[in-house]
C-alpha cells in the first residue's frame, strides 16, 4: 500500500509535492527474507529499497518520495512492482497502482529577485583573489503562490520546489543544470518565502558580457515560473573581496590603471570602514555595488557572508575624535544586495572611563 507520509491510511492518488511512503508485507517461513526492493515504471527512480520497520517483523518501508513538478497537466498513472528476494533463491513481485496529478491551483507562482538584480553590474576581468572558482556570490529571490478555495476566494498556494541557475562559464553561458535553493530561515509564510543559494561567478569575465541568472519555481498545480536576470561586465574602479580593511584619508580608492568612472564592488563578505577625507572634502565615486558572498560548511550548509560598508570606530577615551560619520558621494548608483548593508549602527565609545569623558556635542557626558 502507499499512503502520505506520518499516516497510516492507504491513498491512491497523490498530488505535486507530497511526500509518501510505499509498504509491502513479506514473509518467508523456510529461508527469511533477504531482499524488499520497488520498481516504477515512470517518475521515480528504480528501484528504491524497502527496509524491515522496526518491531513490526514483516513490515517492509521505502524511503520518503516526493511527487515532483513537471507532470502533466492530467496527471499519471503509476505502476510500482515489489520484488522480494529468499535466502534460497527464490522471488515473489506484486504490483501496486496510484496516480500523480497537479492540484486545481489556476494561478501560477512569481519571483522577485533580491540579489543580485536586473541590470546589476559585475567587476570586468576580475579574478577572485580566494578562489580559482570564481567569488561566491550569495543568490537570494522571494516566492510566492496563490491559489483558490471552492468559493474562488483568493489563499496561499503551495510552492514545491525553487531552483537556480548562473553563468557556467566566463562568457556567461547559463549553466545546462538547474540547483535547488533553500529556505532562508525564519522567511517562510503561508505560500511564501525567501530562498538562497551560493554560486560561484567565473573568474576573467570580458568586460561587455551579460553575466545571466534565473529562477524556477513549481507550485502543486504544475505551473511553472522563470524569472530571469542579467548583470553585464564592466570595468571597475575598485574591487574588494573577503577583506576587513579601511579606506584611509588619503586614499581615493583608485589603483593604478583602473578606470575612474568605474563602480567600486564589495564582495563576498568585506567589511570596508571609509574614514572622511583630511581636507574636509567628500570622497566621490559614481557607482558602487555591494553583494554577500558565502562558504558551504562540512556539512554542505550555507554560511552567508554579510558584506558592510561603515565607517571607523573610535577606540580610545583619550582620542581628540569624538566619532566618524560616513562620508561619501555616489553620483549615479548605489546598488545593496541582500545579505549586504550600510551600517553605522556601532555604538563607539560614548560614555567614561576612569580618567576620561566622551560626549557628542550638545551632550553632557558621565564624569570620569
Amino acid at each position: 500500500v502507499a499512503h502520505l507520509s506520518g499516516s497510516s491510511t492507504p491513498a491512491n492518488v497523490f498530488s505535486i509535492g507530497q511526500k509518501f511512503v510505499i509498504d509491502v508485507q513479506a514473509h518467508d517461513g523456510e529461508t527469511a527474507v533477504k531482499n524488499v526492493s520497488i520498481g516504477f515504471d515512470g517518475l521515480f527512480a528504480s528501484p528504491q529499497a524497502a527496509t524491515l520497520v522496526g518491531g513490526s517483523g514483516n513490515l517492509y518501508r521505502t524511503t520518503e518520495l516526493t511527487v515532483p513538478p513537471g507532470i502533466p497537466a492530467t496527471g499519471s498513472s503509476i505502476t510500482a512492482t515489489a520484488s522480494v528476494d529468499d535466502f534460497g533463491g527464490n522471488q515473489a513481485t506484486s504490483t501496486l497502482s496510484f496516480r500523480v496529478e497537479p492540484t486545481r491551483d489556476p494561478t501560477a507562482p512569481t519571483a522577485r529577485w533580491l540579489s543580485p538584480w536586473e541590470a546589476a553590474l559585475w567587476p570586468a576581468g576580475y579574478t577572485s583573489v580566494a578562489s580559482s572558482q570564481g567569488v561566491p556570490l550569495l543568490l537570494r529571490v522571494d516566492v510566492t503562490d496563490k491559489d483558490k478555495d471552492g468559493s474562488g476566494n483568493e489563499i496561499p498556494g503551495t510552492i514545491v520546489a525553487v531552483e537556480l541557475r548562473g553563468p557556467a562559464n566566463a562568457t556567461g553561458q547559463l549553466a545546462t543544470t538547474w540547483t535547488p535553493a533553500t529556505l532562508v530561515p525564519g522567511t517562510q509564510a503561508a505560500g511564501a518565502g525567501r530562498y538562497q543559494l551560493l554560486w560561484r561567478v567565473p573568474n576573467s569575465v570580458p568586460e561587455g558580457t551579460s553575466l545571466n541568472f534565473e529562477v524556477r519555481v513549481s507550485d502543486s498545480g504544475g505551473h511553472q515560473t522563470i524569472e530571469p536576470i542579467h548583470l553585464t561586465a564592466t570595468a571597475a574602479r575598485r574591487v574588494y573581496e573577503r577583506v576587513d580593511s579601511a579606506v584611509l584619508p588619503s586614499d581615493a580608492m583608485l589603483p593604478s590603471g583602473a578606470t575612474a568612472t568605474g563602480p567600486v564592488f564589495l564582495l563576498d563578505g568585506s567589511t570596508l570602514s571609509i574614514y572622511p577625507q583630511s581636507d574636509g572634502s567628500l570622497r566621490k565615486i559614481a557607482r558602487l555595488f555591494l553583494f554577500a558572498g558565502g562558504d558551504l560548511d562540512g556539512s554542505g550548509n550555507l554560511v552567508v557572508k554579510p558584506t558592510v560598508l561603515t565607517s571607523p570606530e573610535i577606540t580610545s577615551y583619550a582620542s581628540s575624535i569624538l566619532y566618524y560619520p560616513l562620508e561619501l558621494e555616489i553620483a549615479e548608483y548605489l546598488g545593496v544586495g541582500s545579505g549586504a548593508s550600510l551600517d553605522v549602527s556601532g555604538r563607539g565609545l560614548m560614555g567614561a572611563d576612569g580618567t576620561h569623558s566622551i560626549a557628542l556635542p550638545g551632550e553632557v557626558g558621565a564624569q570620569p
